[in-house]
């Protein structure tokens, strides 16, 4: 069933006003014809029918359409606030339905962050085998191409890691985790195309390693912090919900 329009609605009013002052009108003439009520008139100074009884009933009508006004303007302020609702209810789903987008696009950059993680343990896993195997036999498994090749994958990774760093402690734990892999990987890669380890440490910058031995030990422990950073993403991403997006 079609509401009636506001329109409508005020139509209804008039011709309701219309009808009750011609009724109104009606019953107070023959009123007057009384008599009695016409000497009340004269003594009230001559006044005519419709004033007299407009003078005794002032305050009554008054009231009454004060009242009339006040409801129609009560109506017009509930429909407003129920439209004001309904709105306030649409911007909560909305707001709603973006909160859970971002809760998932979050998902999803952790997601990301975490399997970067886990290749780039697997590539530094290839380098600790290149140095161990060099401290052992003296030689590479692999060619200086083939490392060359293996470095730049696992800096590719880093595109899909910083996005995830959201917090001083899982940046800061990254930052170390880099500056490792950064020294110990170019130290191998430049180990695999013939250079000594003194000739290694005078070409590199930032963070210095000696020999074999000690580009071992950063490498192992910077696989060990790889690890702790995995764990740490993977909490991270289990606890992310639309409230906290």
């Amino acid at each position: 069933m079609q509401k009636p329009s506001r329109e409508m609605l005020v139509g209804i009013a008039v011709a309701l006003t219309v009808a009750a002052f011609m009724h109104l009108w009606q019953w107070l003439e023959p009123a007057c014809s009384n008599e009695q009520r016409r000497i009340i008139m004269k003594a009230a100074g001559g006044v005519g029918c419709f004033e007299f009884w407009l003078n005794r009933y002032q305050t009554t009508i008054q009231t009454i359409i004060s009242s009339a006004l006040a409801g129609a303007g009560l109506f017009f302020v509930l429909k407003q606030l129920k439209e004001l609702g309904q709105q306030n209810k649409m911007t909560r789903a909305a707001l709603e339905a973006d909160t859970r987008e971002k809760a998932a696009a979050r998902r999803l950059v952790m997601a990301r962050a975490i399997v970067a993680v886990g290749r780039l343990g697997r590539l530094a896993g290839v380098f600790l085998v290149q140095i161990g195997t060099l401290r052992v036999d003296g030689r590479f498994p692999m060619s200086f191409e083939e490392l060359a090749k293996t470095a730049v994958e696992a800096h590719e990774q880093t595109t899909e890691i910083f996005p995830a760093l959201e917090t001083t402690e899982i940046e800061t734990d990254w930052t170390e985790i880099e500056a490792r892999m950064n020294s110990a990987t170019s130290y191998i890669t430049l180990r695999a195309n013939g250079y000594a380890p003194s000739e290694v440490a005078q070409a590199l910058s930032g963070r210095p390693i000696a020999d074999d031995n000690a580009a071992f030990a950063e490498l192992t422990d910077a696989v060990t912090r790889l690890g702790l950073l995995r764990e740490k993403l993977v909490r991270m991403r289990r606890h992310i919900t639309p409230a906290s997006a």
